[in-house]
């Protein structure tokens, strides 16, 4: 046949000879990072809550949270190569220490003298490229930031507006007593307050009440 069409017909190469990532590992992986993250961004949404002193979930109030949790993502993209961690260690690393301890890279059966091939699998007792930094990982980890972002964030928020509403209740019951009692945590630094003349209101940590009238180089009354 190959002689009357005068081309050669495709034959199968020998296997990779990295080990495939087990499927288990990689998908454990990405939680993990995907739980870090979450509680990453629990932890900035919240802080930014407490610090800005708003008071109930708006469209203003949001869009701050998320303008804060995208800044504050930029800052911790140096560890998106974490991400390619399954890959460094099955595709590259295990291959490396199987052929310094005479087994085949890719199954790990013991090579045989002479042989081009491994018997079990078929592969090449070569050594895999090594592992470059590619926008692969980064990829990845924007991904799994965007997952971070709306977990962390949604959680966070979740947990604040239950406290606020647990403390609207209280003023609510009382509403000629003054409140004033601290944030749930993780911001418990900001308090959150109401009156019978100025109502409910949070304090946050970026304001700075001054006094009426007060101007600079003027001696405070006592």
């Amino acid at each position: 046949m190959r002689a009357m069409t005068g081309r050669e017909e495709p034959t199968a190469g020998p296997p990779d000879a990295a080990p495939p990532i087990p499927a288990g590992a990689a998908l454990a992986w990405d939680l993990l990072l995907a739980a870090a993250l979450s509680a990453y961004f629990f932890f900035v949404h919240s802080f930014t809550r407490g610090l800005l002193g708003d008071l109930g979930l708006s469209v203003a109030v949001a869009a701050k949270g998320v303008a804060v949790m995208v800044v504050l993502a930029g800052f911790i993209l140096w560890i998106a190569p974490v991400t390619d961690l399954p890959r460094i260690s099955w595709r590259h690393r295990l291959p490396e220490r199987r052929l310094a301890r005479g087994e085949c890279p890719r199954c790990g059966q013991p090579r045989h003298v002479g042989a081009s091939r491994c018997p079990e699998c078929g592969a090449l007792p070569v050594a895999p490229p090594r592992w470059e930094l590619t926008a692969r990982p980064f990829l990845r980890f924007a991904g799994l930031i965007v997952v971070g972002m709306a977990l962390g964030g949604a959680l966070a928020e979740w947990r604040i507006s239950a406290d606020e509403r647990a403390f609207l209740a209280d003023v609510a019951a009382r509403p000629d007593a003054t409140h004033d009692r601290p944030r749930v945590w993780p911001v418990e630094f900001a308090r959150l307050r109401a009156d019978p003349e100025l109502g409910p209101h949070a304090i946050g940590v970026l304001e700075s009440p001054q006094e009426a009238g007060w101007r600079p180089g003027r001696t405070r009354s006592r």
